[in-house]
């Protein structure tokens, strides 16, 4: 495959990361601060909803009531919490809902997913580098085992997770692949 990307394709990569899939890991992971990781990670996933809700506002795409009973099965009441924590929860289930509708809609799954997958995680990568330097939490002091796991983890979410994820939007559309 070739890694020659035009620099529209590359534009939009670069966008649909920031506000999207970068932008999500490091709303999410600085939510973690202020709130329990399972609270937080409840509210990220509210992004099926928001994802419903921004291809009928912005696209104007109809919703079937199948759909929106799908969504509402997701809400699930936590206890209180950081109010900072819960609105960076929150916004990183906007931004992923982002993500997936502009990978539904900007022609970027076009590209070959391995491909797009190894440019956002280029730009997400730079992302969580700023942040982790500028927030002084980066560190390179793990054991071997430390970065074994990460490593093994990195690659779970971000070949197989990620992939199939991109895959599920481009064949079945941002909003099923949302609600799956």
């Amino acid at each position: 495959v070739s890694m020659k990307m035009s620099k529209e394709d590359l534009a939009k990569t670069v966008l649909v990361t920031v506000f999207g899939y970068g932008g999500t890991a490091v709303l999410l992971f600085s939510s973690y601060d202020f709130i329990p990781s399972g609270m937080s990670t409840s509210i990220h996933f509210m992004y099926p909803v928001f994802t419903i809700l921004g291809c009928m506002i912005f696209l104007k795409d109809k919703v079937s009531p199948m759909k929106l009973l799908c969504v509402a099965l997701f809400y699930n009441e936590e206890s209180s919490g950081s109010l900072i924590g819960m609105a960076l929860a929150f916004l990183s289930g906007i931004t992923y809902a982002f993500y997936t509708i502009y990978l539904g809609r900007s022609g970027l799954q076009k590209i070959e997913t391995l491909k797009l997958i190894f440019y956002m995680n280029a730009v997400a990568a730079a992302m969580i580098f700023v942040m982790a330097v500028s927030t002084q939490r980066f560190t390179l002091q793990l054991t071997p085992l430390a970065w074994g796991t990460a490593l093994v983890f990195a690659s779970a979410t971000s070949l197989i997770g990620v992939l199939g994820y991109q895959t599920g939007v481009k064949y079945i559309g941002p909003q099923n692949a949302a609600i799956l």
